[in-house]
């Protein structure tokens, strides 16, 4: 609700910017307290990669929910876990058992019950919503990876640090003072 009415004055971007700096703000004093564990990382080049992702998740959701029916724009969030099952199956290599088939085929018969394709009215900007699953999905395998070597601290810290400055970089072509 927030977002939708923010994004009336501010675009998608500028909100995934300071919704990355206020998230950085509120953990930093943990981050700096634990510095010396938190910097060691293995990753240092999927960190940013991750956080490039999350930036393009944030933008693509927080428009989708600017301009989209929320409910449908929710519903197609709720892809992501079929996205992940997915993507685990064809780049880690992870073996789907009978019951995830199924989930997977009656979550996107749920969703494309929501919203609604074959009616003719199907809303471009619920593309955004797929796209941000899509990078959602995408960050969930990345940080697969990541965890079997990096710490959960490690791994907050560096998305949100490295996700600042990367969410700078397009708000500032998009940037309204709020």
């Amino acid at each position: 609700l927030l977002v939708r009415v923010i994004s009336q004055e501010m675009s998608a971007f500028a909100i995934a910017f300071f919704r990355s700096a206020f998230g950085l703000l509120f953990v930093l004093p943990w981050i700096l307290r634990r510095r010396a564990l938190i910097f060691r990382t293995n990753y240092i080049w999927l960190h940013a990669v991750r956080a490039g992702l999350k930036v393009l998740a944030l933008a693509t959701f927080f428009y989708a929910v600017s301009r989209a029916n929320l409910a449908q724009v929710t519903a197609i969030n709720f892809t992501t876990p079929i996205f992940v099952m997915i993507g685990a199956l064809v780049f880690l290599g992870e073996h789907l058992g009978l019951l995830r088939i199924v989930a997977v085929i009656l979550g996107f018969g749920g969703v494309l019950l929501i919203v609604r394709p074959a009616t003719g009215q199907f809303d471009p900007f619920l593309l955004f919503a797929l796209l941000a699953a899509l990078f959602t999905a995408a960050i969930q395998l990345v940080l697969k990876a990541m965890a079997g070597r990096d710490p959960t601290d490690t791994l907050v810290a560096w998305n949100l640090i490295l996700m600042v400055p990367l969410a700078l970089i397009p708000a500032m072509f998009f940037w309204t003072t709020p």
